[in-house]
């Protein structure tokens, strides 16, 4: 409270002290005025005997009657006793001679008076704190009356009630082209498409409403999408980019989309093309932000496969491992031989590289799986010959034609 009414004693009195000095400069053109229609057949000889404006201003303000044309000496000696102000003198000169009526007249005189007035009642707030504090109770009172309205709301001592939204939980689909584009559509919807509709898109995700798509990109970054961005549509509409989505950078790639809720309760196989394996826990990717690094990578290495597994996959170690490098070679080895990581750890040695040699895939397949998928090609997964971990690929046939014997002398190039 104390601090307000300095604040207000500080505010009243700027606007008085401003109020005094638009009165006083304000009474003396009235002054001014007001002697000017005493004298005005003296001010009007001075104005017609004048060449210049500036030389009848120089007699109204100093008596300068140097070139002026006089009716008569008396004249002259009278305009020599002229001392109006500058500004006074400014007004006369810009005076209508409207201003000569009797009732304008009349005006000139009530307004000096309400000048003096004021200037009187100014002066006294601005000089004594009391009655600058009666000022200020007076202005409190009218804004009481003009703003204190009766309050419209009522404060009750409730219990506080925790505000529960009310979601439909509701199983949906989403769809991803080759292009990129992705879009969502209800499961009556996706019901009605027809297999050849069905195999225009490149990714399925049956997922519920409430989840989020996390994308695991070759640059080892992981990026969220809340369901409720991804736009509803017909399964005739193009959809969204999903890098427009999740503002994924345009040389990015996804290698992993997957939900939430099935990460969480997952273990994911990374591969990069250095060579470098590991399993990290889904639960490590659990996070309120948009967009983690979901990986550590060396300069210029690059993720190659992930490969989400269940808990019972990863507790029994009996998931075959197939690593294929860009020289043709292949590599195959049980899963329990990778081991778990922090997700900002590198991993371990995968396999034995030549200089000019990398990794361009890597997956994790039932080890008594005949064949596996990679670039669109069905390959036979039995011609992977398991070796141990960290050693060097072989040069094998993969080809799959529905048996399980080959040469094992050929090169598959990639």
């Amino acid at each position: 409270i104390e601090a307000f009414v300095s604040f207000e004693e500080e505010l009243y009195t700027r606007e008085y002290e401003f109020l005094l000095d638009k009165a006083r400069k304000r009474l003396e053109v009235v002054e001014g005025l007001i002697r000017a229609v005493d004298v005005i057949d003296l001010i009007i000889e001075i104005l017609r005997g004048s060449n210049s404006v500036a030389q009848a201003k120089a007699c109204l303000i100093e008596g300068d009657t140097t070139d002026i044309r006089f009716k008569s000496e008396k004249s002259e000696i009278e305009a020599r006793d002229l001392s109006f102000t500058e500004v006074q003198a400014n007004a006369i000169l810009a005076m209508p001679l409207q201003r000569l009526i009797g009732l304008e007249i009349l005006k000139l005189k009530n307004e000096n008076d309400e000048l003096l007035e004021k200037i009187k009642e100014y002066r006294l707030v601005l000089g004594d704190k009391k009655e600058l504090l009666k000022v200020m109770k007076s202005r409190l009172r009218e804004f009481k009356k003009q703003y204190g309205t009766p309050r419209r709301t009522e404060l009750r001592d409730d219990e506080a009630r925790a505000y529960v939204e009310k979601v439909v939980i509701e199983d949906i689909y989403v769809l991803f082209d080759r292009f990129g584009y992705t879009k969502c559509i209800d499961a009556a919807a996706y019901s009605r498409q027809t297999p050849e509709q069905l195999s225009e898109y490149v990714r399925t995700l049956h997922l519920q409403n409430t989840d989020k798509i996390c994308i695991f990109t070759d640059q080892g970054n992981m990026y969220q999408v809340k369901m409720d961005k991804i736009p509803r549509c017909k399964p005739r509409d193009k959809g969204t980019l999903i890098h427009n989505l999740c503002k994924m950078e345009n040389d990015e790639n996804g290698i992993l989309y997957i939900g939430f809720e099935e990460l969480y309760e997952s273990m994911l196989m990374f591969v990069t093309a250095g060579g470098y394996i590991k399993l990290v826990s889904g639960a490590e990717f659990e996070t309120g932000r948009l967009k983690i690094a979901a990986t550590k990578l060396d300069p210029d290495d690059r993720i190659v496969g992930i490969e989400p597994l269940t808990a019972s996959e990863v507790l029994a170690g009996t998931k075959k491992v197939i690593l294929l490098t860009d020289k043709g070679l292949s590599l195959g080895f049980p899963v329990g031989e990778v081991n778990e990581f922090k997700k900002t750890s590198r991993g371990v040695k995968a396999i034995s590289l030549a200089i000019d040699d990398k990794l361009v895939y890597g997956t994790a397949v039932d080890p008594m799986a005949d064949k596996f998928m990679y670039q669109g090609k069905e390959l036979n997964a039995r011609r992977v010959r398991n070796r141990r971990r960290g050693a060097k690929g072989q040069n094998a046939d993969l080809t799959y034609d529905g048996s399980d014997e080959g040469s094992g002398q050929q090169m598959l190039s990639f």
